[in-house]
């Protein structure tokens, strides 16, 4: 198949859209897929639609995260929460410390959670059930502790100690 851009050379890159349930495919050689990462219209096209459904999702009058008169603003990008709820956009990284308590319940709507459970890289499977088994372990180190069964405790805490090295 040709490039559908400039027709010249064969299709290598495939892009698809799909906006409000419309499938939308283009097929671009090596040069038109290089110059569509810098093209307005390409960008404009996959910016709009997430801006949107960002900005749309925030304004939504069933969220009532917003405090009304809340003078809170993020010491890096000074953005306070009402831009964040007009623009659809966090400011920066730290807007996600900054307003963490009025941030939760809408992002857990969004994604359904709060921590992701979704795929990773397999280079990292190895860290994450390190650290989810630490999490168990220290769970159980409290309730041990709780139960005062300090012998237990002891076998769990060297355990723990063992797997954070």
């Amino acid at each position: 198949m040709k490039c559908q851009k400039c027709g010249k050379y064969e299709a290598n890159t495939h892009i698809t859209k799909i906006a409000n349930g419309v499938k939308n495919e283009i097929y671009l050689c090596n040069h038109c897929a290089e110059n569509a990462n810098h093209s307005p219209e390409l960008e404009s096209i996959f910016k709009s639609n997430f801006d949107n459904f960002f900005e749309s999702f925030w304004k939504s009058p069933n969220l009532g995260f917003i405090q009304s008169g809340s003078l809170r603003v993020c010491d890096n990008c000074k953005s306070t929460i009402s831009d964040i709820q007009n623009s659809g956009k966090l400011g920066c990284s730290q807007c996600y410390k900054t307003f963490s308590d009025l941030l939760l319940r809408p992002l857990k709507d969004i994604h359904g959670n709060n921590t992701h459970l979704g795929k990773a890289p397999k280079r990292l499977y190895a860290d994450i059930n390190k650290t989810n088994k630490i999490e168990t372990l220290k769970q159980e180190l409290s309730r041990a502790v709780e139960e005062q069964n300090f012998e237990e405790a002891a076998r769990l805490r060297d355990r723990i100690r063992e797997m954070e090295v």
